[in-house]
């Protein structure tokens, strides 16, 4: 999604072109989980929206934020191989730049306790297996996509 809005104005006694270019970068949602349906429902949902990046490793996740991958958004399962959502998220928001990111965690039906937990401390998530368009109207929620609504 990318826009260019160019203003010029050429006279006829050889007065230069001025541009103004502008351009709107689409925004970025990180999305972790070891679902591979999962990972493959965020991104065809997602897509045409905003630039996704999925992963099921969360070492490579954060990985791809010290190189220089910056969401707006982080969508990430609970339960992860190898740690948590919460360690995700607290090793994510050491991150200088990461810090303010929303985040949106990922529970399955069997995580009933956890839901609560999360409700009870203002977390936001959404419950497994995951509806389209209730990930299509939380993402452009956040992330305020104009004219969507």
């Amino acid at each position: 999604m990318y826009h260019s809005l160019r203003r010029g104005a050429s006279g006829a006694e050889g007065n230069s072109l001025s541009f103004l270019y502008t351009e709107t970068m689409p925004k970025t949602v990180l999305a972790v989980d070891d679902d591979a349906q999962t990972l493959q429902l965020i991104r065809s949902a997602l897509q045409r929206r905003y630039k996704v990046w999925t992963f099921s490793d969360p070492y490579k996740a954060l990985a791809s934020v010290q190189e220089g991958v910056r969401p707006q958004l982080v969508l990430c399962n609970h339960q992860l191989f190898g740690m948590t959502g919460s360690e995700f998220r607290s090793q994510l928001r050491s991150h200088l730049l990461m810090g303010k990111v929303p985040f949106v965690f990922l529970l399955n039906l069997s995580e009933r306790s956890e839901a609560k937990a999360l409700n009870e401390r203002g977390d936001r998530f959404l419950q497994l297996p995951l509806s389209e368009v209730e990930l299509v109207a939380l993402v452009d929620h956040y992330l305020a996509v104009p004219g969507q609504f």
